[in-house]
């Protein structure tokens, strides 16, 4: 023989154990009752203080992070600005040097002529 099918409860119910089940005993002991009540929230309190200590040591290391990026930027933007005038006092050496080499390549010129205007013996 076949044993009959238990019959399906609705999906929204809810299966609570019987009065006599020993879990069911300490959930309802007033002990349960004391801890849910009181000592819960403090802990729940202690939690969400201990994560905010840690966020906001968290926000403090990334304001450290800032000004040390910060200090990095100045840091680089001096060095640039120090190759800048060494770049710009190189340039304004090289413009000398060019006008020298060419006021020098002129009188060449000028003396080169000047000896082929010579007569030859």
């Amino acid at each position: 023989m076949t044993k009959p099918a238990a019959p399906q409860s609705p999906r929204d119910t809810v299966i609570v154990p019987a009065d006599t089940a020993p879990f069911r005993k300490f959930i309802d002991s007033t002990t349960m009752l004391t801890i849910g009540r009181f000592a819960w929230p403090v802990v729940m309190g202690l939690l969400g203080y201990l994560g905010a200590v840690q966020l906001n040591d968290l926000k403090e290391g990334q304001k450290n992070g800032l000004s040390e990026l910060r200090d990095g930027q100045r840091q680089v933007w001096a060095q640039v600005s120090k190759m800048t005038d060494a770049q710009a006092a190189t340039n304004i050496v090289q413009g000398g040097l060019v006008a020298m080499v060419n006021g020098a390549v002129k009188q060449l010129d000028r003396l080169q002529l000047q000896v082929d205007g010579l007569q030859k013996h």
